[in-house]
Formats: structure tokens, sequence, C-alpha cells
């Protein structure tokens, strides 16, 4: 009886949170509106400071996710993607952004670092702040070890290609438009958001995951909260890897996620709320790949590459 009581209680504490917290942030969500009403168009201070409150926001709202059912964690968002949206229409057209080695002789192997980014009239859409990896096509990259940051990481428009970023630690993760590829994060202290990624693979450590509209790949996964997944199909999930970081439990200790349990067997599809189980995701009970993983040497010839797609992506 006490034991029931106990449970009541600690389910109307839940439901009471999530109540509180959506007001909450409906109010906040108020705040940066009326901020945006006063931003003038294009680039500008007011336009930064306006950002800065949507990742704040957006933090709030991933925190709150221990809590917050499916049906509040997608409106939220959804009205956080309007903010966002609404940023953009405001700052207007901006300039490109791509990664591009410095080396004079071309190399399917190539070490990336923030200087070595350039622009370019192809490539995608530069944040305000944080470092970019972009337009990456047929190549072995692996990044130089940088200083931890908590700036926001970018990686987008990736086509079969080993991208190796264990090296860097960073506030959260922006990976979009990812096909036939390798994805090697180190630990993240926030949350990764997935768009387009088509029969590839993905390794990160991480508070939380999101995927949306991505194919036919394969996500290994330390996670703090339940993975969600939104317009997926044929996704696999796994438990990270422990042997692709150095020091697997010191990894953990700097980004804060040490005493978490992994939940990357308990994924959320927004597409199917019934309670039978979604056909859209599956685990992964082959053992995992990884544990033959080697650090990447030189790939002058692209064999390396093609090699190694072949072993650590999705074969369909």
């Amino acid at each position: 009886m006490v034991n029931q009581q106990q449970t009541a209680i600690k389910t109307e504490n839940v439901q009471q949170a999530a109540q509180e917290f959506w007001l909450q942030f409906q109010q906040w969500k108020q705040d940066v509106q009326e901020s945006l009403s006063q931003c003038p168009s294009g680039l500008s201070d007011e336009l930064v400071a306006v950002k800065s409150e949507i990742a704040i926001l957006s933090k709030r709202v991933t925190d709150a996710t221990l809590f917050l059912p499916l049906y509040d964690q997608r409106q939220c968002s959804l009205q956080l993607k309007d903010l966002n949206d609404q940023v953009t229409r405001i700052q207007g057209t901006r300039a490109k952004f791509s990664f591009k080695s410095s080396k004079s002789k071309p190399s399917t192997n190539t070490k990336l670092t923030v200087s070595e980014h350039v622009v370019s009239d192809t490539a995608s859409t530069l944040p305000l702040h944080g470092q970019v990896y972009s337009n990456i096509n047929g190549k072995t990259c692996v990044a130089q070890t940088l200083p931890t940051s908590e700036q926001d990481l970018y990686v987008s428009n990736i086509v079969s290609s080993v991208l190796d970023l264990r090296c860097i630690s960073a506030g959260a993760v922006h990976l979009k438009n990812i096909t036939n590829s390798i994805v090697l994060f180190g630990p993240i202290r926030g949350s990764i958001l997935v768009e387009q990624c088509i029969q590839s693979t993905v390794a990160v450590v991480c508070r939380q995951c999101r995927i949306h509209d991505s194919h036919r790949s394969i996500f290994h996964l330390h996670v703090a909260s339940h993975p969600i997944i939104e317009d997926c199909d044929e996704i696999g999930f796994t438990s990270f890897e422990p042997l692709l970081l150095t020091n697997f439990d010191e990894s953990l200790k700097t980004v804060g996620l040490v005493a978490i349990r992994n939940e990357f067997n308990k994924v959320e599809d927004f597409n199917w709320l019934r309670q039978q189980a979604s056909p859209n995701w599956r685990l992964i009970d082959e053992p995992n790949v990884f544990k033959t993983w080697t650090d990447v040497s030189n790939d002058e010839t692209g064999d390396l590459t093609k090699s190694l797609l072949m072993k650590f992506t999705p074969q369909y």
C-alpha cells in the first residue's frame, strides 16, 4: 500500500512538473518573440543575443525531457524550430563556408583544423558561433587535437567519407545531409541533432540524441536520455564502443555523464505513438563492429576509405 501511494505521488509530481514547465516555456518563448520583433534586418548584435536566448531555451527543453510527455516534447521542438526559422529570415542571405585542405597536393586523408575553413559558394550556411566541417566527398579526414570547447560543432554535406572528430569536445552537435559515411564524435556535453542521415554510421557520447528524416543508418550511442526519431525508417541502435575513446570513463567525467545509465535502447518514435513496437527502428544484436576499429592511417588512393565504408556502414 505504501509503495502504491509513493508511486501515485511520484506520478502526480511528474505531471505537475510537466505542466509547470509547459507554462514557463510559453512565457520564455513569448519573451524571445518580443526580442525578435525588435531586431533589424540582417545580422545584428540584437539578433546574436536572440540566438543565444534560443540556445538557452533549447537546453532547458533538453533538460526537461526526463519528465516531459512525448507530445509536449514535440510541441516544444516545433516551436523552437519556428523561432530559428524567424531568425533565418531576419538574418537574410549569408556567406557560405566549407572545409578545404591547405595542402597543395590532394589527399584522401586530411587533418582538419578550424583555420582550414574557407569561404565557398557551394557550402552550407555558416553559423554565428561554432566549428564547421562541410562539403567533404570521398575522403578520410581526421581532426587534430583541439582544446576543450563549449562551442557547437556543425557537420554537413558529407558524402562517401570517413570523418574522425573524436578529439573534439563540443557543447552540442548539428549533423545534416550525411550519405554513405562514417562520423565518429568525441564526448558531447549537450545534444546531437541529426537530419538527413542516409546509409551511414554515427558514433557519439551525448546527453540527448534527436534524429530527423534519416534512413538506413546505424547509431552507436552512449546517451543520458531516450533517443528520439521522427520521419525515419530502417534505423539501427547499439551501444557506443568504449574502445573508441582513449579513456572512456574520463571522457564521460569531462562532460558530466559519468554516473548516467546508457539509454540507447529506449528509443521513442514521434511517428509511432502506439503501444506496439515501432517498425522504424531496431536494436543491433551483432557484436559491435567498432571493437576492431584502428586509428586511420594516410590514404592517398582512397582504398582505405572504401574499405572502411564497406566494413562499418550499413549495406542495403
